[in-house]
């Protein structure tokens, strides 16, 4: 066996492990279903970047738009309490309001 082949070998069992324990260290947070108790946006807004193009800077704008997040509380698959923070479109955080159920696309019961 060449020592190259026997490099990669080890590296696939060392990032193999290091899987394992991470998912074992890191605990499940998955909920299907919850309690809305946060609601926050953070607004649209934009970053001026300067990018030098032979010796000529050039200026530009690059808008980054609107998130919306709902925080959730409720009962993960351990049944412990656990509260995750989602990503959702504008409409989906207009629907909601503090105290709301909620309940995942994603994993139906």
């Amino acid at each position: 066996m060449t020592t190259s082949l026997l490099i990669i070998i080890i590296a696939i069992i060392t990032l193999l492990s290091i899987i394992v324990i991470l998912d074992l260290i890191i605990p499940e947070t998955e909920l299907s279903k919850g309690t809305v108790i946060n609601k926050r946006t953070k607004p649209k807004h934009k970053i001026n970047h300067v990018q030098i193009i032979g010796e000529v800077p050039v200026c530009y704008d690059e808008t980054i738009p609107a998130k919306y997040y709902l925080d959730i509380s409720g009962y993960d698959h351990n049944n412990k309490t656990q509260t995750i923070t989602i990503t959702v479109s504008k409409e989906t955080y207009n629907q909601y309001t503090i105290g709301d159920a909620w309940q995942s696309s994603t994993n139906e019961e």
